[in-house]
């Protein structure tokens, strides 16, 4: 409360934005700078975390908002839809898929895969998936379990193994030519990004100003 008193009378706006470790290599950090540079006198302070703990934090007024892949079903937040974003396979431009458009299952089976830990929504949505085709997790060779994305990132570059991510986190290596990205047959894996917030939350102008700034950057990287 105090510290909401002094921003007020210096013109300060403070935000808690938490995103999910997957975000941490797509634009969202780069979007959240860009709207600190147009309005001066706001903080944003950025937490990275597992999707549960994110609710756990939002729900405790720890956070303002949460940038998650999914939806909270809880009437107590509102929700706005960022974008859309799928898992694909990301493999070393120098592995032999890397020529390929789409992976088969059989194929998949065959390679080293380096994956996020047990509780991420990433792997969770690779599982879900693989039962829905009546495929086991079991029958894949997972030789590490990583929950560090940029590190996931570096091994599937260097040819260590390859792995399952959102296409958002690994486009800039795929546009130069470092890593390749393949749909894998009957699997597709898309997702909602969507920014959350509680139904009392007042600044909804900065709500939209980072909706905005969002989809205009978001659009120039797909280009």
């Amino acid at each position: 409360m105090t510290q909401s008193l002094e921003d007020s009378k210096r013109n300060v706006t403070r935000l808690a934005v938490g995103i999910t470790h997957s975000s941490e290599s797509s634009v969202i950090a780069e979007v959240l700078a860009v709207y600190t540079n147009l309005n001066p006198g706001s903080h944003i302070t950025i937490l990275s975390d597992t999707i549960n703990n994110l609710y756990y934090k939002l729900k405790t007024y720890a956070l303002d908002i949460a940038i998650i892949e999914g939806r909270i079903n809880d009437s107590n937040f509102n929700c706005v839809m960022l974008d859309t974003d799928s898992l694909i396979l990301a493999v070393s431009k120098d592995n032999p898929l890397a020529q390929k458009q789409i992976v088969t299952l059989e194929e998949l089976k065959k390679q080293k895969l380096i994956l996020r830990l047990p509780n991420s929504a990433t792997r969770n949505l690779f599982i879900s998936h693989l039962e829905s085709n009546n495929v086991s997790f079991d029958e894949f060779n997972v030789i590490l379990e990583v929950d560090n994305v940029a590190t996931i990132k570096d091994l599937v570059r260097r040819n260590f193994g390859v792995s399952i991510l959102p296409r958002s986190t690994f486009a800039s290596e795929m546009r130069k030519g470092k890593m390749a990205g393949l749909s894998i047959e009957n699997l597709s894996m898309t997702r909602e990004i969507n920014m959350i917030y509680h139904r009392d939350f007042e600044h909804i102008d900065v709500l939209q100003d980072i909706t905005r700034i969002y989809r205009e950057y978001s659009k120039r990287k797909k280009i």
